[in-house]
């Protein structure tokens, strides 16, 4: 199984913190955002990773060369979305290799989502696994919808009236299918060409399975989420040290 850490965006509302460097690079509990993903796949045993970057990618790529020197980049080229930036990877994974796929900026504590995820995924016979935790906001969130089975129907993006309060939280497995999905993804009103949309298709042509997360997930879209990001570790590592 390779790793695939979508890293490409910039993370504007995060204003002039990410002037200088790239999203996954901003701080989280005294180290890089990136850093919380790379260990938790490693964690799962996936030592196989790629680093899709874009905005001030150079930055991160000097970074991880010197810190996970094991690890490729892959530049996303001149298409925008996390759909664009998984296939800019495609060239460098096997034909039929299995896949995990990540956001570079998601802080899960504790980590051990991306082994439930990977074991989940091998255990059934599905083409996906994503995983999922409960909102409180799911109108503010990518929620699902589920099959009377409890498959995943479809990810529905920030909608009025969300069908759940299951966030899809950005820690998939895939079958080396999804890159013939993503081949049908056509580009939304921002010219972005996005990974739900392909997750979708795939939900109604073969079995995309949910894992529900109970941990704590960190969302660092902006100023005020990364505030809570940091304080809520802080808060932990104050914990441990008694």
């Amino acid at each position: 199984m390779i790793g695939v850490i979508l890293a490409a965006g910039r993370g504007k509302r995060l204003g002039e913190l990410t002037l200088k460097q790239p999203k996954p690079m901003v701080p989280v509990g005294g180290k890089p955002a990136i850093t919380y993903v790379i260990d938790g796949m490693h964690k799962a045993g996936v030592d196989n990773i790629i680093v899709v970057r874009k905005y001030l990618g150079d930055i991160l790529k000097d970074y991880l060369d010197h810190e996970y020197p094991s690890i490729k980049c892959v530049y996303q080229g001149d298409t925008y979305g996390t759909a664009s930036a998984l296939m800019a990877a495609r060239s460098h994974i096997p034909n039929r290799e299995e896949l995990m796929v990540a956001f570079g900026d998601i802080i899960a504590i504790p980590n051990d989502i991306y082994s439930e995820v990977r074991a989940q995924f091998m255990a059934r016979k599905c083409s996906a696994v994503l995983a999922v935790n409960q909102t409180e906001t799911p109108d503010m969130c990518g929620v699902i919808e589920s099959k009377t089975n409890g498959d995943v129907a479809k990810i529905y993006e920030k909608v009025s009236n969300p069908p759940s309060n299951l966030n899809n939280t950005g820690i998939f497995c895939f079958k080396y299918s999804i890159f013939q999905f993503l081949r049908y993804v056509v580009p939304n009103e921002k010219k972005e060409f996005n990974l739900v949309d392909a997750i979708n298709t795939m939900c109604e042509y073969t079995t995309v399975y949910p894992v529900e997360y109970k941990g704590e997930l960190f969302d660092i879209g902006s100023i005020e989420k990364l505030a809570e990001a940091n304080r809520r570790l802080g808060a932990m590592d104050a914990r441990r040290e008694l």
